[in-house]
Formats: C-alpha cells, sequence, structure tokens
C-alpha cells in the first residue's frame, strides 16, 4: 500500500464547523500539545491552529493513517509563526520527540532509513570525547527520528535525504567545544569516507566485482 499516492474521502479530524475549528480522534491529543506549546513559550496565536488544519488539509491521507505526524510537525508550524523559538529540553523531550513505543507504531515507510541512523549514531559515538553532549545515545537517536519525521515528504524523495544527512552532521558538529571543531570536521569527514569505500566495496561483492 503506497501511503502517497493512494486517494481517499477524508476523515475530517479536523474541520470548521460555523466557523469554528473541531478537533476529534487522536488530533485532540495534538491540539492540547498545541496548546501546550502556547504556554511553554508564552507565545498565543489563534492563526496556529488555522495553520494545523490547512497542513492537515494538504496531507489528510497521511494524517488520516497516521496522525502522529501531524504531531510532529508542531515545531515546524510554530516556527513559522515564531522563528527562532525553542523549548525546553525536558518540554521537547516529553511531547516532542516519538519515544520508542511511539516510533515502533508508525508504519515502516516513515521510519528513518536504517542504514543511515546507524551512520549517524556511529559518526555521533566516534566526536564523543570532542563534543559537549547535550544527549546521550538513546536521546540523540528519538532526536534524529524526530527530525525526519518532522519532514515527512523525506519518504517520498532520496533526493532530499543528503540535505537532511548534512543537517544532522551540522547538528553533531554543533556540539563541538571551541578548540575541538576542527577535530571533529575531520573525524566526521573521515568516518563519511569510510562508510562510503564500505559501501563500495559491498556493492562489489554482491555483484561479483
Amino acid at each position: 500500500m503506497n501511503l502517497f499516492k493512494r486517494k481517499k474521502c477524508s476523515q475530517n479530524l479536523i474541520y470548521l464547523d460555523k466557523g469554528n475549528l473541531v478537533f476529534k480522534g487522536q488530533v485532540k491529543q495534538i491540539y492540547r500539545i498545541l496548546e501546550l506549546c502556547m504556554i511553554e513559550s508564552g507565545k498565543f496565536d489563534e492563526r496556529l491552529y488555522f495553520d494545523m488544519y490547512n497542513e492537515y488539509l494538504k496531507h489528510y491521507v497521511i494524517y488520516d493513517t497516521t496522525p502522529q505526524l501531524l504531531q510532529y510537525k508542531i515545531p515546524l508550524i510554530f516556527g513559522k509563526r515564531f522563528p527562532g523559538i525553542t523549548f525546553s529540553k525536558r518540554f521537547t523531550f516529553e511531547y516532542l520527540i516519538p519515544g520508542r513505543i511511539t516510533y515502533s507504531k508508525i508504519p515502516s515507510c516513515f521510519e528513518l532509513p536504517k542504514y543511515i541512523e546507524e551512520h549517524l549514531i556511529h559518526i555521533f559515538n566516534r566526536v564523543g570525547a570532542y563534543i559537549e553532549i547535550p544527549h546521550d545515545e538513546n536521546m540523540f537517536t528519538n532526536l534524529i527520528r524526530l527530525n525526519f519525521l518532522k519532514e515527512w515528504e523525506l519518504f517520498d524523495n532520496s533526493s532530499m535525504l543528503d540535505a537532511y544527512i548534512i543537517s544532522q552532521l551540522d547538528l553533531i558538529n554543533s556540539y563541538a567545544k571551541v578548540e575541538n571543531q576542527t577535530i571533529v570536521k575531520n573525524i566526521i569527514e573521515r568516518t563519511l569516507e569510510e562508510i562510503i569505500e564500505e559501501t563500495i566495496g559491498k556493492n562489489n561483492e554482491e555483484h561479483g566485482k
């Protein structure tokens, strides 16, 4: 089943009733999380509800099937209204990052490809001695998964994967202490070269070269 090409009637998880937005089903919880984001940030704007509604209308085929993906769009929806807005680490990991149980319930077509996840974690661990780590490996794993889920369009556009990978490498590099930035950059570049060489070697073996 291809969720990106399938056409069907909307379940109207968000709809207008006499000028008022109505949220139903699992989307009620997402509505509450949006409210909590306003409280947490001190930024209150009713247009955010309509931003979420418009996002739902554009991709209802996806969100009717997997409502959680709309939840992980909240940081982007919020960021468009309030550029540069950030939330506390506690709040982010409680409400805006998918836990293992939630992530396991998402259809496999929406998961971060395993090979990319493994490579990013490998790089993260290799530079561990030279960066100020705000997360442990499990939290970092959840973070890169969230960053992937926020941009679910990646799932159907392989050309955008490179941009995603680069942004995650930039994230790792941003953790480097000032005096270690060159070291971290060199480790990342060297590790990427090793990964490419290993991949080419495996491909050659599979094709009998």
